[in-house]
């Protein structure tokens, strides 16, 4: 996926990389949970710390299990951002409207994606603001400071709402967010490599619990 999103879809891989360091450090603190183990008996770890009567260290099934969950997390963040970095938005909402998915879900997700970027906008008003005002100088005009921005930022994100609301009320908003969606036109090489690396996918997948349940029963 990380290959398809730099050489077809364009994305430089810096921007990638810098893309990635978010995820993959909640990812890096779940799975360390699932590595880390905690026993009376030592006898079974790869790499143990024995501390009173208890040992804390690393089992095989432990890292197995480690290794297992980080790559489909990572896989997971991966596709994640191959669609949202090559595929805008709106397009994604028209795709949903025609798999017939609720207008109201739709709808939702096209508000909650705009207000996002509205309570970004608001956030750094505010804090520009405090920084201009040295509202980060010490440790603790930098906690007070947060305070203020988190309880002042729902408070005006809350009032920008409703006057967004207003105005689309006063452009003829009727419970319903429609948008144009794009005609694409798609050749026969890129149906062909679609269809090519779903059942490339899915023979891999296949191959792994076929091969492993195989390999389980020796």
């Amino acid at each position: 996926m990380l290959t398809a999103m730099t050489a077809i879809g364009k994305t430089r891989w810096h921007h990638v990389i810098h893309l990635m360091q978010i995820p993959l450090a909640f990812v890096v603190l779940g799975c360390i949970m699932i590595l880390l183990q905690i026993s009376h008996h030592g006898e079974s770890m790869l790499v143990s710390l024995h501390l009173g009567s208890w040992y804390f260290g690393i089992t095989g099934e432990s890292l197995h299990q480690f290794g297992q969950v980080f790559l489909q997390c990572l896989a997971a963040v991966s596709c994640l951002y191959f669609l949202s970095a090559t595929t805008p938005m709106t397009e994604l909402f028209t795709a949903l409207r025609r798999l017939h998915l609720p207008a109201f879900l739709v709808e939702m997700m096209e508000l909650v994606y705009r207000y996002i970027f509205v309570l970004m906008e608001s956030a750094s008003q505010i804090r520009n603001a405090q920084e201009c005002r040295l509202g980060y100088g010490s440790l603790k005009t930098s906690f007070y400071s947060m305070g203020q921005l988190v309880s002042n930022l729902f408070l005006r994100a809350y009032r920008q709402a409703d006057r967004t609301y207003t105005a689309m009320e006063s452009r003829g908003y009727t419970d319903e967010v429609r948008t144009l969606g794009l005609t694409y036109e798609t050749t026969g090489w890129q149906k062909g490599l679609a269809v090519g690396y779903s059942v490339l996918l899915t023979g891999a997948v296949l191959f792994c619990r076929i091969g492993g349940s195989v390999w389980g029963l020796f």
